[in-house]
């Protein structure tokens, strides 16, 4: 067995009836290539045969009382794929608007923490004859860079260095019992390690200064969309085409990620703007960053993070993408001096106590009352270029998205998918309920961008 590491069981503690750590993927799939023609019960056949290959499909957290430590995974030996594959018809006429809303209803519902931590939906019903899937699985299985290699793996492409693979087997008690024992006995000498530390980095000033322009923590302005989650999901998406996102960026000067920065930025300030609610600070994101690369790394979550501006009171969109480049910049070079594996380090001592003090902090709305971290998220888990086949049907299009949580109701998420960058974005209905709408300023703050720079073209 495999023990979780205190950050991946982390997503399953901090876990409330409003705030559940599960992304999503939409893929839409073109029938037509389907060999004999596609059925659901052809479908079903194959992704029984494909999880067999896939250990994390059939492998759930196992965690009993008498466990003291973080829980296991093992072999779940009653599992059923009738739990976890679901078929839907989408209500007519089939369009994207009424795909959206049976997705929305499907991402509300948390994941099942007692059984293998994802499900697939197969949504049939689209106007234009193919099929949509909808996946979930849980963050503390996998993480953003993890799930897009396993989407290729279960397509049947060669999997990479990023893919579990690893059967979990069956439950130790014994094994458990000691483990948990050596992990619960092992807290305060790691608690002692991190305080000294702590205190040698403060007296011997190793600790890195925060660069001019990056914004300290807890410093963002609030927002309509600062407030705390409601039980309920809605999620919206739309295409860019590749060559003109790669296009800017190489106008620019920039990073990729930099440029859908700038795009988020000009279509939350027009957002915002509209309603008469722009703040007169600028605007924070905070950009998840994968560490699989990097040594020392355990778990499946390895992710860390950096905080950035997005230079929402600037009005000129060339402008305000370098700045927004500088300072993520500087924002990643002061977090890679900090060190990926600090923050892994604290959620091993503490991850069960802040899963407590988070069911109160939900309950009791927090979120409203101190100042906010960030204002939204913007994940960039990669992409894939060449054909995958799902169930022999060619995925046409691939939708990610991310986990909101409480104080910050957006979640954007961008991939790549052959020829086309996919933004996914996801929220609460109740607190943006016209997210259809802010999806759609992507197109317009790509073209306003483009014309920007063709009127006063970069050095």
């Amino acid at each position: 067995m495999e023990q979780l590491t205190g950050y991946d069981a982390s997503f399953l503690y901090l876990e409330t009836p409003t705030h559940f750590h599960q992304g999503c993927g939409v893929i839409i799939l073109d029938t037509s290539t389907v060999p004999g023609g596609y059925t659901f019960e052809r479908l079903r056949t194959w992704l029984s045969e494909r999880i067999q290959e896939i250990p994390t499909y059939t492998e759930k957290a196992f965690d009993p009382w008498y466990n003291l430590g973080h829980p296991f995974w093992m072999k779940d030996r009653s599992f059923d794929l009738d739990h976890h594959l679901h078929r839907v018809s989408i209500a007519a006429p089939g369009t994207q608007r009424e795909l959206a809303a049976e997705c929305s209803r499907i991402a509300s519902i948390p994941l099942d923490q007692h059984r293998p931590l994802w499900t697939i939906t197969v949504l049939e019903g689209l106007a234009d004859g193919n099929v949509a899937v909808l996946i979930k699985r849980h963050n503390a299985s996998l993480d953003g860079v993890r799930g897009n290699s396993q989407l290729g793996q279960l397509c049947g492409t060669a999997a990479n260095q990023y893919s579990v693979v690893r059967d979990a087997g069956d439950a130790e008690p014994l094994r458990v019992a000691v483990d948990g024992l050596k992990t619960f006995v092992g807290k305060p000498v790691k608690l002692a390690r991190m305080l000294y530390e702590l205190i040698h980095a403060r007296r011997h000033r190793e600790t890195p200064v925060l660069p001019p322009g990056v914004p300290s923590p807890m410093s963002a302005p609030r927002t309509s969309f600062n407030t705390t989650l409601t039980p309920n999901r809605n999620l919206a998406w739309v295409s860019l085409p590749l060559a003109d996102v790669v296009d800017a960026k190489r106008l620019l000067g920039v990073k990729l990620n930099d440029v859908m920065l700038a795009l988020t930025a000009d279509v939350v300030r027009h957002y915002l703007l509209q309603r008469g609610e722009l703040p007169e600070v600028p605007l924070q994101a905070f950009v998840p960053a994968s560490v699989h690369d990097k040594p020392g790394q355990h778990g499946r979550n390895r992710t860390t993070g950096l905080l950035t501006s997005l230079q929402t009171l600037t009005v000129d969109p060339v402008r305000r993408a370098h700045e927004i480049a500088s300072i993520t910049d500087a924002a990643k070079r002061h977090a890679e001096a900090l060190g990926p594996g600090r923050i892994h380090d604290r959620f091993d001592f503490s991850a069960r106590y802040w899963g407590l003090l988070f069911s109160a902090y939900s309950r009791l709305r927090m979120a409203d009352r101190h100042s906010v971290m960030q204002n939204l998220v913007l994940s960039n888990i990669g992409g894939r270029h060449t054909d995958l086949y799902f169930a022999g049907a060619r995925i046409t299009a691939f939708y990610p998205f991310g986990a909101p949580f409480d104080g910050g109701a957006l979640f954007v998420t961008i991939a790549s998918h052959e020829d086309q960058l996919n933004v996914g974005l996801i929220a609460c209905p109740e607190i943006l309920p016209d997210l259809a709408d802010l999806a759609a300023g992507f197109p317009r703050a790509l073209a306003e961008l483009k014309r920007a720079l063709e009127t006063a073209p970069c050095d």
